[in-house]
């Protein structure tokens, strides 16, 4: 028991002279390499997924865009078809406009 009385004495002292006392656990050069590893993985993999994301969109949004583009330009058309199509093209390019400069802020 006067071990415990000891450490509190300790805590009290160190309190009230401003400094603060931990215990933290020190991990092996295999543990930290290991973990070192694991992140580098992670990352690589987040931006793998981060890229096929973005050509998967880019993809779609140009095929999207031709086909509007398309629709307008083409002679003959009728006016309900050009005005969804002008819309249509209308929002692609504002969320575009949008998410670039989203991703830009942060």
């Amino acid at each position: 028991m006067p071990a415990a009385g000891n450490k509190r004495n300790l805590e009290d002292l160190l309190h009230k002279s401003g400094y603060e006392f931990s215990l933290k656990k020190v991990e092996r050069r295999e543990e930290l390499q290991f973990r070192h590893r694991q992140q580098e993985a992670d990352s690589a993999h987040e931006h793998y997924k981060d890229k096929l994301i973005l050509w998967a969109v880019v993809s779609v949004v140009s095929l999207v865009s031709v086909d509007c583009v398309g629709l307008i330009l083409f002679s003959g058309i009728q006016p309900e078809t050009t005005k969804w199509a002008t819309t249509l093209l209308t929002t692609v390019v504002a969320g575009g406009v949008g998410y670039m400069t989203g991703k830009g802020s942060k």
